[in-house]
């Protein structure tokens, strides 16, 4: 842990110039040997410690120096501590943001399910929470922080990577002025584990030592589960094999957030209302309709003195040819497009290439669009079917759709994964109409016995023409002189009404984007794990679970690419979902708006934005 020296202010009281001088001292060395008589010198002038201003170097110091202190104490009562890595996010002096009341950010997205951090899965849910809630660590800044700190401002980790433990900040406050600890952190993840609370996904926390066990019941005592508070202020988590990427699922997985347990007991599903919400992030939520979100900055905000934007407002609406039609308009006050709808790309980017615009923003492809099959109803159980509609789509005439502005693939991971990981992924079949039509007909489908099917789709012009194109493909192909083979209905509805039936598995085929929530090959792989909440096919394989424990247990990363391959290899096998095209594409944001850069997430702090 490292800082730059800290000069002491002629302002400052004699005790406030011996805070300084302590927190240099242990701060540098990381754990004074004198961190005992430290801690009662700052406790016996606490007085002068709480006066320093908020955002300047002797606030700064005095954090670091409490850290000091309280890792220290952990250490000295953990010798296993030896070796052990700290992970520290130091602050230096820096300029509060500059004061700015009427700064507002705006967006649009589809109507949220919740703003529940343990019951959020669609993306305006989860991009609305990671700005209402912060875990122990962030999303951070930029496209080279893959996390940042939280409520822990640091943490340490075991040599072989699976134990990890968390100094929570002292100034860390819920926005009713509660200090936040790890009672609250125990409370939320068992809340998000416990099986009789139906949490979506809490399988994103089965990398936590018996998690898994204990969501399953097959193990009663949550005190099992790897997650245990040392102290208030420094919570132990272990796993279930070592994993170097569990800071970023941290950051990004909003199932690990904290929420606040008064709330949740008192109003119990109405918790989340603007007059009931507790908030531990940057903003808090003071408006809500069928229109719009209001959010406003929460004053008890650890880092409010470096958060510019007062006011954001989402507004809401299920297309994203409105969103952007909104934003060109001003028809609402738009800040940010998070996604240009495909078939706009090829003129936003004629128009920045010309110079008529500077607000396009890159966003490389992190994403797989796909058709996903209810592989639980007939005839779809049987992988013939599957793998004729796989074989009969011609995926470089869909992309001309869009101008060529996205990949065509049949592969389940992303072509950049090569770079990032040094992955090599395994061939994917392309068109084969012949092989289609004759898997078809093995399964017992002709033009005498047909096969009928329904596509759902969100309501959208994005996703409109995409779902024309598989109907109208996939019948030709399929379609001799005898007549078709098969017939394919497609039928549109509000993306809310889709996910609903996507979680009941009330459909046959639907669309759906394969969008992780920590950039890695395994973020991919997991969609398909038995059990998992966004394993929308409902495809069940055991060898393939058992593969991906391996690769969780596996550090190696030249063997992992090894078993992302095998993994993969097993997925274009069965086919539980159609994959179509990679995308990615572009963002607006305001040159007025500066900050909010591409993250590898894909989420976005507004905390993060400064207006020009």
């Amino acid at each position: 842990m490292t800082t730059s020296p800290i000069r002491a202010r002629s302002d400052y009281t004699e005790a406030q110039q011996k805070i300084l001088q302590l927190a240099e001292r242990s701060v540098e060395s990381a754990f004074s040997k004198n961190i005992a008589a430290d801690a009662q010198f700052v406790r016996d002038h606490s007085d002068d410690a709480d006066a320093f201003v908020p955002g300047t170097a002797g606030d700064v110091a005095l954090q670091n120096l409490r850290n000091a202190i309280a890792i220290g104490k952990v250490r000295a009562a953990a010798p296993q501590f030896s070796g052990w890595k700290n992970v520290s996010f130091v602050r230096t002096e820096s300029p509060p943001a500059t004061p700015c009341p009427d700064c507002h950010f705006g967006f649009a997205q589809p109507e949220p399910d919740t703003v529940d951090p343990q019951m959020s899965r669609d993306d305006a849910s989860i991009l609305l929470v990671h700005q209402l809630f912060e875990g122990l660590l962030t999303i951070g800044e930029g496209a080279n922080q893959l996390f940042a700190p939280g409520v822990a401002d640091n943490f340490d980790v075991s040599p072989n990577k699976d134990v990890y433990v968390f100094h929570l900040r002292r100034n860390a406050k819920w926005s009713n002025g509660d200090a936040i600890t790890t009672a609250d952190f125990l409370y939320s993840w068992e809340r998000c584990l416990n099986p009789a609370n139906a949490r979506l996904a809490a399988d994103e926390m089965y990398g936590v030592k018996n998690a898994r066990a204990y969501h399953e019941r097959r193990l009663a005592d949550f005190s099992q589960v790897g997650v245990r508070a040392i102290d208030a202020h420094t919570l132990q988590v272990t796993l279930e094999h070592p994993n170097p990427e569990f800071p970023i699922r941290l950051a990004s997985q909003v199932g690990y957030f904290p929420v606040p347990r008064t709330a949740v007991e008192t109003h119990h599903e109405q918790w989340t209302r603007p007059e009931h919400i507790v908030c531990n992030g940057a903003y808090c939520l003071t408006e809500r309709t069928p229109e719009k979100y209001v959010l406003r900055k929460n004053e008890q905000y650890w880092d409010r003195a470096q958060t510019q934007v007062e006011t954001i407002t989402m507004y809401v609406a299920s297309d994203e040819k409105t969103h952007l039609q909104w934003y060109e308009s001003d028809e609402k006050k738009i800040d940010w497009v998070w996604r240009v709808p495909l078939g706009d790309i090829g003129r936003i980017q004629q128009e920045a290439a010309s110079g008529a615009r500077h607000d396009v923003t890159d966003w490389p492809g992190r994403a797989v669009y796909t058709f996903p099959i209810n592989v639980r109803q007939p005839p779809f159980n049987d992988v013939r079917v599957r793998a004729a509609l796989v074989a009969a789509l011609d995926r470089r005439e869909l992309a001309r759709l869009f101008d060529n502005t996205v990949t065509p693939t049949a592969n389940f991971l992303l072509p950049s994964f090569h770079t990032t990981h040094g992955y090599t992924a395994p061939p994917a079949p392309y068109l084969d109409r012949l092989a289609a039509k004759k898997l078809l007909a093995q399964a017992g489908f002709t033009a005498e016995h047909p096969l009928h099917f329904t596509m759902v789709y969100n309501t959208s012009e994005v996703h409109r023409p995409v779902a024309e194109y598989f109907q109208r493909k996939i019948e030709e192909t399929f379609r001799d002189g005898n007549g078709k083979a098969v017939e394919v209905t497609v039928e549109n509805m509000e993306w809310g009404q889709l996910l609903e039936r996507v979680q009941k598995k009330d459909y046959q085929v639907t669309r759906m984007g394969m969008i992780p929530e920590y950039p890695s090959p395994l973020g991919f792989l997991e969609f398909f794990r038995t059990g998992n909440a966004e394993n929308n096919p409902g495809y069940t394989n055991l060898a393939y679970d058992a593969l991906l424990d391996t690769i969780e247990a596996t550090g190696d990363p030249a063997q992992r690419n090894v078993l992302y391959a095998r993994a993969e290899s097993m997925l274009m096998r069965d086919w539980p979902v159609i994959p179509v095209f990679v995308y990615g594409g572009f963002q607006l944001v305001r040159d007025t708006m500066h900050g909010f850069d591409f993250t590898p997430t894909g989420m976005h702090l507004v905390k993060y934005v400064r207006t020009q």
